[in-house]
Parts: C-alpha cells; structure tokens; sequence
C-alpha cells in the first residue's frame, strides 16, 4: 500500500523496487512500459533506505501486505 493509502500493489509482478533521486522509494514492473511506480517520498535519503529496509524485513516474514510509512513516521536512530 503507498504512503498516501490510494495505491495497491500486486507484488507478483513487480521486477525492481529502488530509492530514486535519493527520496523516493519507485517500483518497477515485468514487461511494464511505464517509468515506476513512486510509493512514498522521504524527507532525507536515510530515511528512504531505512523504509527500503523495513521492506525487505516484511518481505523476509513473509507478510501479505506491507503499508508505506509517511516521512513523519520513520524515526532514525
């Protein structure tokens, strides 16, 4: 689910998913012709790769669905 809540992603089909222009965390799909898809856009570039790893951790747990936080609500150590 994005950070603004209006988007829902099938993961199936996503081939790549990345931290562009140092901010903003994007999706990229198989045999898709658009550029990505942007699912959240952070404030500083740590904070985009520490989502990009929260991520991953879901991932790993294997959990079904996986919301996007907002900027306000990553905290950085």
């Amino acid at each position: 689910i994005s950070q603004d809540g209006k988007k829902l992603v099938n993961f199936n089909k996503v081939s790549k998913i990345f931290i562009h222009e140092n901010t903003k965390i994007v999706l990229e799909f198989e045999n898709a012709e658009c550029e990505g898809l942007c699912m959240g856009e952070y404030s500083t570039e740590e904070k985009a790769t520490a989502v990009l790893n929260m991520f991953f951790e879901a991932c790993v747990k294997n959990r079904k669905c996986f919301q996007i936080p907002r900027d306000e609500r990553v905290r950085m150590k």
